[in-house]
């Protein structure tokens, strides 16, 4: 059966005086009241209040027995005191009892070492102070515990003093072929190359157009002299089938002019031999166009004369041909008055 205790040891109970641990890490567990809230109910119901227990439910040992929580406050009031009750064991007799406290995870872990805080709590009057006992042994090194929340940003540091001047970097695989860029500008003419070796004969071109007649050029020097012609009085002889004697004059003169005097012939036939002669079908004498065969200068010349003192003789002759022959609407013998 329990005993309850005195109205004086519930006094103290109610005032929880407690001796928290040592307080060092930021997120250090901190407990402020711990106390019975009803001494007549059964089992004892311990309020405790404090900081730091964390988002979710805590750890409570009560002298190294895990107690199960009843109510818990995740969130802090308003003055930043958060609180949780558990059932003590039963019976509890009066007496001083360790109280732990750690945070945990989501997952119902701890946070990890430093965080936990141990509290003493007095059940019942308290009794005489007992002698100091004597150190106790080292504890075991605890576990790791998780990663603590991400602290604030600090302030940013003053600029540090340049460093030195780092060792030249080894020289990088050459980059990619960079887009074509803009033509640039027309560049200095070159100095003048060596002269290149002669190159091959080219094609003959095509004909060129005729050119303009060219100026006249300065009058030549003096040909040499020509051979001698023939002198007067001329007498040859030749044996040969081209004429013995041709002349052409490409001037407005006449080609062969033949004057006699008073009493002479111009071309005369001698003895039995033509004075001029029409060989097969040419004509001994033609008038090309306008001009005259045989013509006789005046009123009294005459243009072809039979000499009566030679008997047989004829002015004009046709062997086997006609004498004289006019061509078309042409006169062969023409006389231009009444007499002609």
């Amino acid at each position: 059966m329990r005993q309850k205790p005195s109205k004086f040891a519930v006094t103290l109970a109610g005032l929880a005086l407690l001796l928290p641990a040592a307080l060092t890490a930021t997120n250090q567990v901190i407990i402020n009241t711990a106390a019975v809230v009803d001494y007549s109910a059964n089992p004892y119901v311990l309020q405790v209040k404090g900081q730091n227990f964390g988002q979710y439910v805590p750890i409570v040992l009560w002298d190294q027995q895990r107690l199960v929580v009843g109510s818990f406050t995740p969130v802090p009031d308003a003055n930043g005191f958060q609180t949780f009750s558990v059932e003590l064991l039963d019976p509890t007799p009066p007496g001083s009892y360790q109280l732990t406290v750690t945070p945990t995870n989501k997952a119902g872990k701890p946070l990890g070492n430093g965080l936990s805080a141990a509290f003493e709590v007095t059940i019942g009057t308290v009794g005489p102070r007992g002698p100091k006992g004597d150190k106790g042994d080292k504890g075991d090194q605890g576990s790791i515990g998780p990663i603590g929340l991400t602290g604030a940003t600090g302030a940013t540091g003053a600029a540090g003093a340049p460093g030195a001047t780092g060792a030249t970097g080894a020289t990088g695989p050459e980059g990619p072929q960079g887009p074509l860029g803009p033509k640039g500008d027309q560049g200095i003419q070159g100095t003048q190359g060596i002269q290149g070796e002669k190159g091959d004969k080219g094609d003959q071109g095509l004909k060129g157009d005729k050119g303009d007649t060219g100026a006249q050029g300065a009058e030549g020097a003096q040909g040499p002299a020509g051979p001698t012609g023939p002198t007067l009085p001329y007498s040859g002889t030749m044996s040969s089938s081209s004429a013995a004697f041709e002349v052409t004059n490409n001037g407005g003169g006449l080609a062969v002019a033949v004057s006699g005097s008073s009493s002479h012939n111009g071309v005369y036939g001698w003895g039995g031999y033509y004075g001029v002669y029409g060989w097969g079908g040419y004509a001994g004498v033609t008038g090309w166009g306008s001009s005259y065969g045989v013509y006789g200068a005046s009123r009294y010349g005459t243009g072809v004369y039979g000499s009566g003192a030679n008997p047989g003789s004829s002015g004009v002759y046709g062997f086997g041909y006609y004498g004289v022959y006019g061509e078309g609407t042409t006169y062969g013998v023409y006389g231009s008055n009444s007499t002609g």
